[in-house]
């Protein structure tokens, strides 16, 4: 039996981390679906960006689940 073609799905699933900073880098990667191409690297960039300072922040500073201070998104 030969299955039918189905569209892709475009609808977003995001699982939460438990981290607010987190959550909202992936948020804004996931944006990357309404924009063009060629503005998908700086988004990018910046999602790349803000996770390796949040990876590089001292977790004692800042209590479980709270946004950290050295995140600056665009």
């Amino acid at each position: 039996m030969i299955e039918p073609v189905t569209e892709p799905t475009t609808e977003r699933v995001t699982v939460p981390t438990g981290d607010p900073s987190v959550d909202a880098l992936v948020d804004l990667a996931a944006s990357t679906s309404q924009l063009s191409a060629g503005e998908h690297k700086a988004v990018y960039s910046a999602v790349i960006e803000g996770l390796e300072r949040e990876l590089d922040a001292d977790p004692a500073t800042a209590p479980a689940g709270t946004p950290s201070k050295n995140r600056e998104l665009p």
